[in-house]
């Protein structure tokens, strides 16, 4: 019975899920009669379509009398926000709107250009704009380059160009009795005379706006007319929210500030720790880049697009080649659950029950969000408690298919930065900081969303907005808290699109032409999509969990480290443990590897109380390799000194085993002394090794003890046995010998200096008097001092041994 009762729970589940998400597609409806329903909304609404002005500017186009088929046509829409703040500025105060359209439409016809000339420079254009209103009314136009003017060398005065403008406004329906002629300006060349000059109203129709007509004359003729509508923004209260501006901008700043900068500093931090992985950053950077590109160069193909194209593109890699890998590396370190189907899709296993569930409930998300802004502009706007703000261009995303394609890859690269800034990196930094504290990271999270810049997208002044958008920046967080990433994610882009869309109803037929049904079938796929998926056998916990090579990386260092461990413990038990007590010898002694383990090696033989035995040796190589035959070494040494006491002999025999059983590569040098304490002599042999450095305390002098050998593992045996020798000093009371190897002497500075023989000899000689701690001290600090910042870059063993006083 436990599977059908699973199925019947599975089977309630989805259908949750499809009713939240059908919950959303509702809000989104919603949230476009909401908005739209706004009477201040309404103002951005055009009173003709997009045909009619179309008409209207092919007729203006043609009496120019040039040739249609050299010229390529655009239209764009935009609003003038100054007029939009001003009308709703009379509104709040005469509690009705002014007779004023704040949209313009713009008709702009370019020159052909042939497509060799797409890399060249940009060159004078040949080219018509023309600008209406909303309600279809002639703002301006202007004519680009002379092509367009015809000739006229007769001389025109002053006042007849000033009464030719009027007469063109009262052709135009423009009253022309209140108007006075302002900032003239008059050029002359050989072939026709400019004029430019401004007709002011002095009579304003409406509060705080003047309308000004700016006229340029050439050749005779009108080459450039424009009607603005000047708002007085001091008058209509624009600047006393200056300060509250000031403040909100900085608030914006230092927070996107602070989380680039968290955003950096872990980079550098987990690059140097090996901790990210670039291979879906490359990717993801590489398509974004070439996208961005494609968004600079949709509406123009010439120099200085493709160069901005380019830039862009290359700081967009580089940008996300930062932030993708640390907001991966740290969303797995707070919650990896959350990347889950993310992963899978980047193996090209998506088609899962999970991402269903993603699609689904980022519909949900996205209808809550949009719904609420909708509500917001509709109370705000009605009751007259602030200003709806809105992107000047915001009504030109579906006027054409270069638009809406612009349109589109925009929302895309801006829903990818904003949403692993704020979606992924900083909710999983915050969860690492606020471990177990929920209410506290989602007011946090809510707040960073707000200062962030969301406050100031669409309500002023900012105080208001940071007030009004809060609920649904706790919404937010808590659903990011909850959801995976893939689900916020896909619910930003729906967010940024749909309120970006939210004037396009009020564009005639906009909806229902080619991009905006675009627009409608494929929120319908994407929808239907979900629910196939929903109902998907395969599931996540059908796969194993994703690892990413930097993790397995870090998994198997620590294996190494933790190996090395283990053998530097293993070495460091080969090495004595404490220095032997003998009669009249004082002994200290001193390895410090260069890596975790090293190849260096000293030992101290007690025979009797006559025959004290010390010998130091350096493995060629470092490391683990180095470790392992200095504890074959040990092992031979030790096994021979049991059956002689010649130090030559010893090292012949040493030899030969070693030859035997070690690698060609693989040497080691070894000095070995017998201190015989009855004939009060110290005999010596090595297998070329560094020299013994004997200090003689009646000179006060070093010398050098340093018999002919050769080392270990060189050659098989008659030769090494026709070169090795042994050399028997005298010893005295309170003299002091030296063993080392070349870690000493070779040590290293950063300019590659090494510290030699003599710079030792010298040290010697200034301390020997002082105790061998102290004095094996004294030389470990000259080496340190000498070497300064330089890595260590060799194992340095030492062996001390100073005669006692009687």
């Amino acid at each position: 019975m436990v599977k059908p009762v699973n199925q019947q729970k599975s089977n309630k589940q989805n259908l949750k899920t499809i009713l939240l998400a059908v919950i959303g597609l509702a809000l989104i409806v919603l949230f476009f009669i909401l908005e739209t329903q706004s009477p201040t909304v309404q103002l951005l609404k055009p009173r003709v379509s997009k045909e009619e002005i179309l008409s209207q500017a092919e007729s203006y186009f043609n009496q120019l009398l040039a040739d249609p088929t050299d010229f390529t046509r655009e239209i764009s829409a935009e609003t003038d926000l100054n007029l939009f703040r001003c009308v709703q500025y009379y509104k709040k105060t005469n509690h009705k709107f002014p007779d004023l359209t704040v949209g313009r439409w713009k008709v702009v016809w370019k020159e052909k250009q042939p497509s060799s000339t797409v890399m060249e420079e940009p060159q004078p254009e040949n080219g018509f704009e023309i600008t209406f209103d909303f309600s279809g009314n002639l703002v301006g136009f202007h004519i680009k380059k002379k092509s367009f003017v015809v000739e006229d060398t007769s001389e025109l005065s002053e006042d007849d160009v000033v009464m030719d403008a009027k007469f063109f406004l009262e052709s135009i329906n423009i009253k022309t009795q209140s108007l006075i002629t302002t900032n003239r300006d008059i050029k002359k060349t050989d072939d026709s005379t400019k004029y430019k000059f401004t007709l002011k109203d002095k009579v304003s129709r409406w509060p705080h706006v003047t309308d000004t007509y700016v006229f340029e004359y050439i050749g005779g003729r009108i080459a450039s007319y424009q009607w603005n509508q000047v708002v007085d923004l001091k008058a209509i209260g624009q600047t006393n929210h200056v300060a509250a501006s000031a403040i909100s901008v900085i608030l914006m700043a230092i927070t996107w500030l602070t989380i680039i900068g968290v955003i950096i500093v872990l980079f550098i931090r987990k690059l140097r720790r090996d901790e990210l992985e670039f291979k879906r950053a490359l990717w993801i950077g590489i398509v974004s880049a070439v996208l961005l590109f494609i968004v600079i160069v949709i509406r123009g193909v010439r120099w200085d697009d493709l160069v901005s194209g380019v830039l862009s593109g290359l700081l967009a890699l580089i940008g996300l080649l930062i932030l993708i890998p640390v907001t991966e590396s740290s969303t797995r370190e707070a919650w990896a659950e959350k990347l889950e189907v993310i992963d899978l899709l980047f193996q090209g296993k998506g088609a899962l029950r999970e991402t269903g569930v993603a699609i689904l409930h980022a519909f949900f998300l996205t209808g809550i969000t949009v719904c609420f802004f909708g509500g917001l502009i509709f109370v705000v706007t009605s009751m007259d408690i602030g200003y709806l703000v809105v992107r000047h261009d915001m009504i030109d995303a579906f006027i054409n298919l270069p638009n809406a394609l612009h349109f589109i890859l925009e929302k895309i690269i801006s829903s990818l930065f904003i949403g692993f800034i704020f979606l992924g990196f900083w909710p999983g930094y915050l969860k690492k900081k606020i471990h177990t504290n929920r209410f506290l990271f989602i007011f946090l999270l809510a707040l960073t969303f707000n200062l962030g810049g969301l406050h100031r997208l669409y309500f002023h002044p900012p105080y208001l907005g940071l007030i009004l958008v809060l609920p649904i920046t706790l919404i937010w967080a808590h659903f990011v808290r909850k959801w995976d990433m893939l689900t916020v994610l896909m619910s930003l882009i729906g967010v940024l699109f749909f309120l970006d869309l939210m004037l396009i109803p009020l564009m005639p037929d906009t909806l229902f032409s080619p991009p905006g049904m675009a627009v409608i079938i494929f929120v319908g796929l994407f929808f239907l999509l979900g629910v196939y998926l929903l109902f998907r056998p395969q599931s996540v916990k059908d796969y194993d969990s994703y690892v990413p090579e930097y993790v397995s990386r870090i998994a198997e260092k620590e294996r190494f480290l933790k190996e090395l461990e283990i053998a530097r413990g293993v070495q460091m038990r080969f090495l004595p443990q404490r220095v032997p007590e003998f009669p009249s010898l004082e002994i200290v002694s001193l390895c410090q590897p260069a890596m975790e383990v090293g190849g260096d090696y000293y030992d101290f033989i007690r025979m009797n109380e006559r025959y004290m035995s010390v010998l130091i040796g350096d493995v060629s190589g470092k490391g683990v390799s180095a470790a392992f035959y200095m504890t074959m070494v040990k092992g031979i040494i030790k096994t021979l000194s049991k059956k002689t006491k010649d130090p030559a002999t010893l090292l012949i025999e040493a030899n030969e085993i070693f030859y035997e059983n070690a690698p060609r590569n693989v040497f080691i040098t070894i000095i070995y002394g017998i201190f015989d304490l009855k004939a009060q002599t110290l005999t010596v042999a090595s297998a070329g090794h560094n020299p013994l450095i004997a200090w003689r305390h009646r000179t006060g002098k070093t010398e050098i003890v340093n018999p002919r050998g050769m080392a270990l593992g060189l050659d098989p045996g008659e030769h090494y046995r026709a070169i090795i020798e042994e050399k028997c000093i005298p010893i005295e009371e309170k003299d002091v010998f030296v063993f080392y190897t070349d870690g000493v002497s070779e040590a290293m500075n950063t300019s590659e200096e090494i510290f030699t023989e003599e710079r030792l000899r010298l040290v010697i000689e200034e301390y020997a008097h002082l105790s061998p701690q102290l004095l094996q001290e004294k030389i470990v600090q000259a080496v340190s001092k000498f070497s300064g910042k330089a890595p260590q870059h060799d194992d340095l063993t030492m062996v001390v041994v100073k005669i006692r006083s009687k």
